[in-house]
């Protein structure tokens, strides 16, 4: 089986294609649970930056779309550093299981880097959103593994 070349605008790509899939899923689940959770990305990311509603959602699309390009890199990366050649949505997927990893203990430091969480304006997440509920949880895991899905789908079709 021939490698993939790692491919540096095709991984970019892919990780913008799957942000916008990605948010497209998040707010359609959050939608369906019966009880609304507090948990809105596109302002969570954003509102560390302005207090306004606004530039808050404008640097949140800003803040989620430069991490989804580094982590479909990242999984490119992986990609062809395993020199994996087919199912790469399904090694997206397992990639971005790990990713939610990452993302989880980092939201338990929100309270100290978003200030509008630390001013009581928005609900501590906490580790994994479980302060949200563990449907919020459920959610971020979900739309981690479409992100990996659709980062690796884009990326093998573009690459």
């Amino acid at each position: 089986m021939e490698t993939i070349p790692w491919n540096a605008a095709a991984a970019g790509m892919a990780g913008v294609i799957a942000v916008v899939i990605t948010l497209v899923v998040i707010y359609a689940l959050l939608l369906l649970q019966p009880h609304r959770t507090p948990f809105n990305p596109l302002y969570l990311a954003g509102s560390s930056l302005s207090m306004s509603v606004t530039p808050a959602y404008a640097s949140g699309l800003v803040i989620i779309l430069s991490a989804g390009i580094g982590y479909s890199i990242f999984i490119s990366a992986v990609f062809t550093g395993f020199s994996l050649t087919s199912a790469l949505p399904a090694w997206g997927a397992l990639v971005g299981s790990a990713e939610w990893i990452m993302t989880g203990v980092t939201l338990g430091y929100m309270r100290l880097l978003n200030r509008t969480v630390r001013s009581g304006r928005l609900a501590t997440p906490g580790p994994f959103m479980l302060s949200y509920g563990p449907p919020t949880m459920l959610t971020l895991l979900a739309a981690h593994i479409v992100f990996g899905a659709v980062a690796g789908g884009v990326y093998s079709a573009i690459a």
